[in-house]
């Protein structure tokens, strides 16, 4: 599976406390059945079952940030291995396991 990290930031809007403009992509997050994610101070890691449907699902963020905000600007990174299974969480497990055997 692709994992997408997707960060979301607000512009032109009253405070520069954005965590309001943001509940949204909570919102969505929590509606979505087919997506896993993980919300950080940072950003949001989001694991989907294709590339295509993370994309459908950014900008399905980025239009309900911008209903709010003046302006949105979005950043995407994507991984997608062809090799083995990917989600987030082997990822993590994978480092930390590393980590351990040093």
């Amino acid at each position: 599976m692709p994992v997408m990290e997707m960060k979301v930031i607000p512009l032109g809007t009253p405070t520069a406390s954005v965590s309001e403009f943001l509940v949204p992509v909570v919102r969505i997050l929590k509606q979505e059945q087919d997506f896993k994610y993980h919300i950080t101070s940072m950003g949001t890691i989001i694991e989907g079952p294709s590339l295509e449907t993370l994309y459908v699902l950014a900008a399905k963020i980025h239009q309900a940030v911008l209903v709010h905000a003046d302006r949105v600007v979005v950043f995407l990174e994507v991984d997608e291995r062809k090799d083995k299974v990917l989600s987030m969480d082997g990822k993590v497990r994978s480092l930390e396991e590393k980590a351990r055997a040093q």
